[in-house]
């Protein structure tokens, strides 16, 4: 086969590779999972940074699966726009093969440098997992190693069976090429997963850090109570209602704000909450029929 050609085996070779990811992928369950995970962690991050442990609000698996909607979408994209450039530069190389600029002596240096860029990704890798560099640049590094590992084992056989002439008539992948593009594509699909963690809790911190820098984005809150609930905080007001004959709640609270109404439990930060003044975050409950809570935009 002249090097330059295209080689129709080539993309049925790589076919059992991507079935068997398809594999893995296709059950709904998966995904599933796999969204309410990263719900979950996006949860986790917004509600500890208020100083709460989510597994006391209750939320449901519909609730994970709502919030994870905004963590999928954006990393969905850059999979696409990515996947897109790598198909572009693969049409592009397979052109390429055979022009004189990119002889045989040519494709082995540059899988000589696409070995050591593997080795540099991996390293940055290992880095981040002690915090020596930011994780998601070694979750991004494991990704572009895994990538650039497996199409590298492939231009090397591509680049093998040119050399031999394809002698023997083979077509389909050789074991060993299978099974370094099936650990190039876990370590691609764990990147992924990594990334998208890292991603969503990084996601929900920034939510809260918006919240509490503006809480007047939430639902504003009027408590009515029979009794003084020793409500405190920067800009909670509490007013007697006392002398108001016609009162039928003794005191009236306000200046808190809405954080989440989950459970039966209703979850309530002074408007000027921050993790700086160390203010407490207000859980009620809602069957405790001696308050009444008034909701305002």
């Amino acid at each position: 086969m002249p090097l330059g050609s295209e080689d129709p085996s080539a993309t049925a070779s790589i076919r059992p590779v991507f079935e068997t990811l398809a594999s893995i992928l296709a059950p709904i369950g998966v995904i599933t999972a796999l969204l309410y995970y990263f719900g979950w962690v996006r949860s986790g991050s917004y509600f500890g940074y208020f100083g709460l442990d989510q597994r006391i609000l209750g939320l449901s698996s519909q609730d994970y699966l709502v919030r994870s909607a905004n963590v999928a979408f954006r990393p969905i994209l850059v999979l696409l726009a990515v996947s897109a450039a790598g198909l572009w530069a693969h049409a592009f190389m397979t052109r390429s093969i055979g022009r004189p600029w990119m002889n045989s002596l040519s494709l082995r240096r540059l899988t000589i440098v696409l070995r050591w860029l593997v080795i540099a990704l991996l390293i940055l890798t290992a880095l981040s997992v002690d915090d020596y560099v930011p994780r998601m640049i070694g979750a991004i590094a494991l990704g572009g190693a895994s990538t650039i590992g497996g199409y590298t084992a492939w231009l090397s056989s591509r680049q093998t069976a040119d050399a031999s002439d394809e002698a023997e008539g083979g077509t389909g992948l050789s074991p060993s090429l299978h099974g370094v593009l099936v650990l190039a594509l876990s370590g691609l699909l764990f990147s992924l997963f990594w990334a998208t963690a890292l991603y969503a809790q990084r996601d929900g911190q920034r939510l809260a850090e918006y919240t509490s820098r503006y809480t007047n984005s939430l639902p504003a809150v009027e408590i009515y109570s029979t009794r003084r609930l020793q409500i405190i905080g920067p800009g909670v007001t509490v007013r007697d209602l006392e002398l108001d004959n016609l009162a039928a709640y003794r005191f009236h609270y306000s200046g808190l704000r809405l954080l989440i109404s989950s459970s039966d439990r209703w979850i309530l930060i002074p408007e000027g909450w921050s993790r700086t003044n160390r203010a407490s975050v207000i859980i009620l409950r809602d069957s405790n029929e001696d308050i009444r809570l008034e909701l305002h935009p």
